[in-house]
């Protein structure tokens, strides 16, 4: 990832944001689902179909080249962004220098944070906190929160929850 690792003051600072403004509970239960309560307008929609069964990787390449295409059109050139990973390192980063490879699984021992949780919730959000991805990983489900982020993002009429 073409990033660099949040301070540890701008870490605790997003977080606790996270935490108190998003009511945010982090549960692997279902009975302490959503783990999220957003006071902006917001769609939460499902992604079961990108893992298990499921799974194709041209599938999983198109979704993530849409959160990416969704955070260039809703910046400017050179306007960074945070990439949240629960328990491990967080990055911030310009969208337009992010490579879908870069967000890919694989054997690598570098850590990847993509628009696809796998195993961790992964959260993507806007410097000025307006506009958020946030990724479920148990629930198996993605919530946009913001009014730019929703109108970039495109939902094509085939996600729901």
């Amino acid at each position: 990832m073409h990033g660099v690792p949040l301070t540890e003051l701008e870490e605790e600072m997003v977080w606790d944001w996270i935490y108190s403004e998003l009511s945010f509970k982090p549960s692997v239960r279902s009975i302490d689902w959503p783990s999220i309560s957003a006071r902006k307008r917001y769609f939460k929609f499902k992604i079961d179909f990108l893992f298990g069964a499921d799974y194709n990787a041209q599938k999983n390449e198109n979704f993530i080249r849409q959160g990416i295409e969704a955070f260039i059109e809703i910046t400017v050139p050179g306007e960074e962004i945070y990439a949240l990973n629960w328990q491990h390192v967080s990055y911030s980063y310009d969208p337009r220098k992010l490579s879908i490879y870069d967000m890919i699984e694989d054997n690598s021992s570098k850590a990847k944070i993509s628009f696809i949780p796998n195993g961790d919730y992964y959260i993507f959000l806007t410097k000025d906190l307006e506009n958020i991805w946030f990724g479920h990983p148990w629930e198996k489900t993605i919530t946009i929160i913001g009014d730019k982020l929703l109108n970039a993002f495109k939902f094509k009429g085939r996600y729901s929850i």
